[in-house]
């Protein structure tokens, strides 16, 4: 098995790690779902994809074999606050005097 690591689509990788069938992908931070649509479309795998950010989030494709979340991924299940700025990836950490924009998201954990 080959555990070379490489970028794809801004995401940290090895097709090594996964079955040749059966394969399930959780991506965290689907952003416009194309490593989502790489993994189940050229890797046959089924995919649970979280998204934290409702704006992004709305516009995610339908793809089979996809699950979008529309939730952000946390240690414990709740509502946290997510901050936008202008030609920032969305947060939940960044400062707040950078936030132009905020809102309430449902929190989830993956077990």
């Amino acid at each position: 098995m080959s555990l070379k690591f490489f970028n794809l689509l801004g995401h940290t990788f090895s097709q090594g790690l996964l079955p040749e069938v059966g394969s399930v992908v959780v991506d965290c931070g689907s952003n416009r779902g194309e490593f989502a649509l790489y993994c189940a479309k050229d890797l046959h795998a089924k995919v649970y994809s979280y998204e934290a950010d409702p704006e992004l989030a709305v516009a995610l494709p339908c793809v089979p074999d996809v699950t979008f979340v529309t939730a952000a991924v946390a240690g414990s299940s709740g509502i946290l606050e997510l901050r936008r700025a202008k030609g920032i990836c969305s947060s939940i950490r960044f400062h707040t005097d950078c936030a132009q924009s905020k809102s309430l998201v449902p929190a989830v954990t993956l077990d």
